[in-house]
């Protein structure tokens, strides 16, 4: 039994490590890593590393009635107080993915779910120097985007369109302008959570940590 078991771990270990190094995109739920995520409510944590070899997270944010969408970022050891994107606009973001620009920049897409207006739409925000873009659509009737390419200018994008087929599209970037409705208020509010100063965490054993 104790070599079944032992048999067991020594598998699952190496499926891991494997997907770590076909360079998978880990997707965890980091509760307790990440400031402020709450497991029981928030959307599963997609994470990245960017050339400098810091960790990225976003994740979907509940707040207020409906989710924005989440970016932290951490050295290792201290994770950012979240960036909130999409906030108090009246739709759920939801599903957001990150990569990185030559540059090194990041680039956040995700999508926002149908109302009673408007269908499902596909959004992005890029950064520079710490602040990101305001968001913007890149493509109506459409979800589930993924990142497959960026360059300096455009993101090569696979989404699910309106019939439910996969296409593969290149769309331009959005220009990098801050709104300050995107920014969390100092004091708290409808733009988001009070400020909170950074967290202090131990690393986990393994990308794919839970």
């Amino acid at each position: 039994m104790k070599l079944q078991r032992f048999l067991a771990l020594l598998i699952t270990v190496m499926l891991c490590a494997g997907a770590a190094l076909a360079g998978s995109p880990p997707v965890a739920r980091p509760a307790g890593l990440t400031p402020d995520f709450r497991a029981d409510g928030d959307g599963p944590v997609t994470m990245a590393i960017d050339p400098a070899g810091r960790m990225w997270a976003v994740w979907a944010y509940a707040q207020g009635g409906e989710f924005d969408v989440a970016v932290s970022v951490s050295d290792g050891r201290v994770w950012t107080y979240p960036t909130l994107l999409g906030v108090a606009n009246g739709r759920d973001d939801v599903d957001p993915r990150i990569a990185f620009l030559p540059n090194g920049s990041p680039v956040v897409v995700w999508w926002q779910t149908p109302n009673a207006t408007a269908g499902p739409r596909v959004m992005q925000s890029a950064a520079r120097a710490g602040e990101f873009s305001a968001p913007a659509t890149v493509c109506e009737n459409a979800r589930q985007p993924a990142i497959l390419a960026s360059s300096d200018d455009s993101l090569t994008l696979g989404l699910v369109d309106e019939s439910g087929g996969v296409q593969t599209q290149q769309y331009p970037l959005s220009p990098i302008k801050v709104r300050e409705r995107d920014k969390p208020e100092p004091d708290g509010g409808t733009n988001g959570p009070d400020p909170m100063p950074t967290r202090i965490i131990k690393p986990p054993d393994s990308p794919f940590h839970n």
